[in-house]
């Protein structure tokens, strides 16, 4: 097909937005591996080594639990925030969940660890509901196969950032080091989206600012 300047730039416009989206969801593959692989990582500091079987397991149970819990929250709210915010407005409050969520739970204190944890899940669970639909409604016939596969892809590649920075320790990383940075890389992603939305993206969906 043969396109104008006019509809070369809002095809390559469309692109940049579904792109932009999709760091959320590369943020949200990060996440979900980081925070499901990192349980036996996380008690040693958060139990002494005479912990008993029984307190080893309600740690445990607790540091998995926050991260399902946060999302299905973020899952749920996901609806009536893209209905009456908008998509945009809940990728931006998603971006500020992991932002926030990400900051605090590197911590030896186990209700931050916690409440970090469930607050970054929410952040997934909303990333989850609102991308598949912003990229659907912003993208036309011509691209929607395409772009919409992208969320999928991205967020494989989330879910592969961590197993390769683990081979930072193949190059004796530091330990801590290396696991408050992998922690904290869904911040890149997520920080990065947040300016876009503010800066460079104006407008919501069409399908948004007809069903309002």
């Amino acid at each position: 097909m043969y396109y104008t300047s006019k509809e070369s730039q809002g095809k390559r416009y469309i692109t940049f937005l579904v792109r932009n989206a999709n760091l959320g969801a590369v943020a949200s593959g990060i996440i979900f591996v980081n925070f499901t692989a990192s349980g036996d990582y996380l008690m040693s500091y958060l139990l002494p080594d005479t912990a008993s079987e029984r307190e080893f397991a309600i740690v445990y149970f607790q540091i998995l639990i926050t991260l399902i819990f946060g999302a299905i929250l973020g899952g749920l709210a996901s609806i009536p925030i893209v209905n009456s915010l908008g998509r945009r407005k809940a990728m931006i409050i998603a971006d500020v969940l992991t932002i926030i969520g990400c900051l605090i739970v590197i911590r030896s204190n186990l209700i931050t660890l916690l409440l970090g944890r469930v607050i970054c899940g929410a952040a997934m669970g909303l990333n989850m509901m609102v991308i598949p639909v912003y990229v659907r409604e912003i993208s036309p016939p011509e691209l929607s196969g395409k772009l919409g596969s992208s969320f999928r892809i991205c967020f494989t590649f989330g879910l592969l950032i961590p197993f390769v920075g683990t081979l930072g320790f193949l190059f004796e990383f530091p330990p801590d080091f290396l696991s408050e940075f992998v922690y904290r890389m869904p911040l890149l992603f997520a920080s990065a989206r947040l300016v876009n939305l503010m800066k460079r993206v104006e407008f919501d969906t069409p399908q948004f600012y007809m069903d309002r």
